[in-house]
């Protein structure tokens, strides 16, 4: 996994998912310090290069929660 050719925001989010099973979007947010703004875009590039994936609670379909994925 090429990490150097991330950016920083999509960094912190890998950072801050390997340390727990699956995080929501403020959860993120508030371990990475970054804006809800970066944090939504990052976790977009992340989920189309295939390094997490979105976990959808079906009692609460609003509510995303993501984990890192395998490589492409």
């Amino acid at each position: 996994m090429d990490l150097f050719g991330l950016p920083k925001s999509a960094r912190k989010i890998l950072i801050a998912l390997s340390i727990s099973d699956s995080l929501t979007q403020r959860q993120i947010q508030s371990l990475s310090g970054l804006s809800m703004r970066s944090v939504k875009g990052s976790l977009i590039l992340l989920k189309d290069k295939g390094l997490v994936e979105e976990l959808i609670d079906l009692t609460d379909m609003r509510c995303r929660a993501y984990r890192l994925g395998g490589e492409p």
